[in-house]
Parts: C-alpha cells; structure tokens; sequence
C-alpha cells in the first residue's frame, strides 16, 4: 500500500470518527432540552439560603456591604451606620 493510500484511508477514519462524534453531541444536545423541558418550574416562594457578600468603598470613602441574596430574601446595600436600599 502506498503512502498516498494510507494517507486515505488514515482521512477516511477520522472523518467516520468526527461524524459519530458530531451525532453523539446532537444526541447530547436533544436529551438535555428534552430534560429541561420535562423539569417543573422554580418555586417563586422559596427561601434563599445562601449569601453573598461584596465589600467595596461608598462615595465617602466609608465601607459599605453589598448583600446578594441574604436569608429570607433580604437583599440591599448596606454601609457601616443604617441600610441604604
């Protein structure tokens, strides 16, 4: 067999190796929507109960807390003497 016809057949072979793999994500791709689509909506009225919190400098230089999804479902920007939002 001549290097050209290895060369080939070696093309042949990952060509045949690319299709599979492209069919395989389309399957992939058309399981997950069809989970996502059988999945029941969130729940508006749950409770959030992790936070996140990002400590930066107000506008007078004092430090202010920036909360993200506190417990309950208290949310606002906070500096060092009252709440602000």
């Amino acid at each position: 067999m001549s290097s050209l016809e290895q060369r080939i057949e070696k093309l042949e072979k990952q060509a045949r190796f690319y299709k599979l793999g492209f069919f395989g994500l389309c399957l992939i791709i058309t399981a997950m929507t069809t989970m996502a689509a059988q999945m029941p909506a969130a729940d508006i009225d749950a409770r959030v109960i992790t936070c996140t919190e990002l400590r930066v400098l107000g506008e007078d230089n004092k430090p202010a807390v920036i909360i993200f999804g506190a417990e309950g479902g208290n949310v606002g920007v906070y500096n060092t003497e009252e709440k602000l939002v």
